[in-house]
């Protein structure tokens, strides 16, 4: 047993120091290999648009593209994989309109030039016009409807205008900007919402506000209602209707519990010829009716009215009965 300790102890410890030198040199080979390696790596571009002062782009100034590096190890270990390389368009001054542009690896910042590039979608298609700002009025979207009986009496926006900022040739072609929709189903009373406006006018477009407050007035909702038959009277001395209709068709408006609680006995209908002299006349058959209503229509509109002298006796006698 003790030669065979003796045997390997010898082997270990005669020519020591090359056998330091010789796995110092198959790390450093081992290490090298390692660094000639080729890999590839899949990162992000980040393309930066600048337009001169006045000019704006209709993709917004940033945009990403996906790219594949390939070299050494070596090489990529010095990239850092969080962050996106960059690079950058420059419009040129004065020119407006639609742009083509390729991208590639010499305009890429801080690349090392021995790491293949590779950008999946090298090209950049651009629409460049003038920056235009308008103000305009938001108008609310309303779907659904109140509860049964009620409506609507009046909607207020704030802000009711919005800045709103683009391309010239887009920005002058919008018409009306409106809310996001509004869903009123069964509101009975005051209500208000916090709602953001379209969104096709955030995608395309800056405004100074996306958020507005929309405020419902709601109240009972207005009704006609239609009474027949009323009695026309004639007011004035001596005086009679000659058509054959004597009675009038009066429709008036309100809302559903204030027409509930009108009588027909509380309308009138009317022809008045006090300050008539004898004669046949043409009047306007007039109307009184309850004071939290409206005159919609009265039929007929106007009446035959014969106006005759009446005697100072039958003034009288008509004083006494009155």
């Amino acid at each position: 047993m003790r030669p065979l300790f003796d045997l390997i102890k010898n082997h270990l410890v005669n020519h020591f120091g090359y056998k330091i030198v010789a796995v110092f040199l198959a790390v450093l080979t081992w290490y090298m290999v390692q660094g000639e390696e080729i890999l590839e790596q899949n990162h992000t571009l980040l393309v930066t648009i600048k337009t001169p002062k006045g000019l704006k782009v209709d993709k917004g100034e940033t945009i990403l593209k996906d790219v594949t590096l390939k070299g050494t190890r070596a090489l990529l270990a010095g990239i850092n994989s969080k962050r996106p390389l960059q690079t950058e368009i420059i419009v040129p001054e004065g020119r407006t309109g639609r742009m083509n542009f390729r991208l590639d690896k010499d305009a890429i910042k801080g690349l090392d030039r021995h790491i293949d590039l590779q950008i999946h979608d090298p090209y950049v298609v651009i629409y460049v016009d003038f920056e235009m700002t308008r103000k305009l009025m938001v108008k609310e979207f309303l779907i659904g409807t109140p509860a049964d009986g009620y409506r609507i009496l009046n909607a207020s926006i704030e802000p009711k205008y919005i800045k709103v900022s683009g391309l010239r040739s887009l920005v002058s072609l919008i018409k009306k900007i409106q809310t996001e929709p509004i869903d009123i189903s069964g509101i009975k009373e005051k209500t208000t919402y916090n709602v953001n406006i379209e969104s096709e006018i955030l995608e395309k477009h800056q405004v100074n506000v996306s958020e507005v407050k929309v405020t419902l007035e709601v109240g009972e909702d207005i009704i006609n209602k239609t009474y027949d038959e009323i009695p026309i009277d004639v007011d004035g001395d001596g005086a009679k209707l000659l058509d054959k209709i004597h009675s009038a068709t009066i429709t008036i408006q309100g809302t559903g519990s204030d027409l509930n609680f009108v009588e027909k006995s509380e309308l009138r209908a009317f022809v008045d010829v006090r300050e008539n002299k004898p004669g046949t006349y043409e009047k306007e058959v007039q109307v009184k009716i309850p004071g939290q209503t409206a005159l919609i229509e009265v039929k007929p509109k106007t009446i035959k009215v014969e106006v005759k002298n009446v005697k100072k006796k039958d003034k009288a006698q008509k004083k006494i009965n009155d």
